[in-house]
């Protein structure tokens, strides 16, 4: 099954939704060779993703992305997840180096689809493919 839905929750801001959908399943198909999936990318406010972040991370205030990874095993070729993004960081960080939002939310996509395949940005040697 290949399941790919991109709902953006944090209007006005306009997000190119075709393009990101393109960029997802080029990363996910092409260069990751899942070809059986279910990730459904929501693109959310600073206030949504913070209480995503304190209820299920336990972690206080915003962050850029936060995945949840229902299949269970990284390993498995199977990828079902739901994937948040936060579009007022994509404009913070966007700012703080540099870059545009819209550059920061491709990366947000590849970082929590790299999260989802099993990398962690805290193991050491894995932080720059991060």
């Amino acid at each position: 099954m290949r399941d790919l839905r991109l709902t953006n929750r944090c209007w006005p801001r306009r997000v190119n939704l075709p393009l990101l959908r393109r960029l997802a399943r080029a990363l996910l198909e092409d260069e990751l060779g899942v070809l059986d999936y279910v990730l459904h990318v929501h693109l959310v406010t600073a206030a949504e993703i913070t209480m995503l972040n304190e209820t299920y991370l336990r972690h206080v205030g915003p962050t850029d992305v936060i995945t949840f990874d229902y299949a269970g095993d990284s390993r498995l070729a199977a990828l079902h997840s739901d994937l948040f993004i936060c579009l007022d960081e994509a404009k913070r960080q966007g700012s703080r180096f540099r870059s545009s939002w819209p550059v920061e939310v491709t990366r947000y996509l590849i970082h929590g689809v790299l999260h989802l395949r099993g990398y962690s940005d805290s193991r050491s040697g894995w932080c720059k493919v991060m």
